[in-house]
């Protein structure tokens, strides 16, 4: 659904919640499977510094990093993701 479309929304809950079961069982794996590949940790953290980064540039014209010195790397597994599961 694209960002302020309201119509949009409002026709893609409508066929959401016209599935069956199995559909949305399917919708959900794929959801999962989106969310897995494209929101781990590392990548969030990543993506949340370089937005610091941008604002930091904007408001005191300091340059960003020409390298990165090391990635920040979370773990994936914590004991509240092993409890979940």
């Amino acid at each position: 659904v694209p960002p302020n479309d309201a119509d949009a929304l409002a026709k893609a809950l409508e066929e959401a919640l016209s599935m069956d079961a199995e559909a949305r069982s399917v919708m959900a794996t794929h959801a999962m499977m989106h969310i897995a590949e494209n929101f781990t940790r590392s990548k969030m953290v990543d993506e949340t510094m370089d937005v610091y980064a941008e604002l930091l540039q904007e408001k005191f014209f300091v340059a960003p990093p020409k390298k990165r010195i090391e990635k920040i790397v979370l773990p994936e597994t914590t004991p509240l993701n092993q409890a979940a599961e």
